[in-house]
């Protein structure tokens, strides 16, 4: 029972530090808020539960799972939010996610989480080509506006540095998705079993390169 107190205690304390960061810097909240820090806990929880390895990773591939129908409200809020004001804003994320768990859902019951992983990995390739080529033809636009309006390589190259990490994350992303470049075997709480490979719980190391070679070091 002291247990479970101690649980809600930590999770609340969490939960009340982002909203008191929220207020005084949206940004810095922002990524806090967005970062996994409630799914680590969960799995320190279950961990020292005494939960099997085999469950902890079926936990956090079913959250990867449905954060996916999460990410249409992301996107819709800000829009319903000036448009209908805040409540009626809620209203409708709680309903739009709901309507796409719901979804993801039942297709991950008839065809299974994997498919759904494939069809995000094929949907991140494609990304990955059409970024590719917009960063190809940007670049031929700086040279171009380097030569027309006489800008230094410095300025040009400091705004195009903070899009290279943003790519190296989205790219490890694509990497775990597919279930490759893992880590060594673990018996730590967020250790992984990645099914194509063993049945060993292993590293998320493309986790570890997607935080720090893109969060990390787009923030510095």
């Amino acid at each position: 029972m002291s247990f479970f107190i101690i649980k809600i205690f930590i999770t609340a304390i969490l939960i009340v530090s982002i909203s008191e960061i929220a207020k005084f810097n949206d940004r810095l909240g922002g990524i806090i808020g967005a970062m996994p820090i409630t799914t680590f806990l969960i799995l320190f929880w279950l961990y020292y539960e005494n939960s099997s390895l085999e469950k902890i990773s079926n936990h956090m591939s079913y959250t990867l799972l449905y954060v996916i129908p999460t990410l249409p409200m992301f996107i819709t809020f800000p829009y319903f939010i000036n448009k209908f004001g805040f409540y009626i804003s809620i209203i409708l994320s709680i309903i739009l996610t709901i309507l796409f768990v719901i979804i993801v859902h039942i297709i991950s019951k008839k065809f299974g989480y994997k498919l759904i992983f494939l069809s995000l990995l094929s949907i991140i390739y494609i990304i990955e080509f059409v970024l590719g080529s917009i960063f190809l033809g940007l670049l031929i636009s700086l040279i171009f506006i380097k030569k027309k309006h006489h800008v230094s390589w410095l300025k040009l190259t400091d705004f195009i540095a903070p899009l290279i990490p943003l790519g190296l994350g989205f790219g490890r992303i694509g990497n775990f998705i597919n279930q490759e470049l893992w880590g060594r075997p673990t018996d730590l709480a967020w250790g992984m079993i990645f099914p194509i490979t063993d049945k060993i719980a292993r590293h998320p190391s493309q986790l570890y390169q997607a935080l720090f070679e893109g969060l990390f070091l787009f923030l510095i």
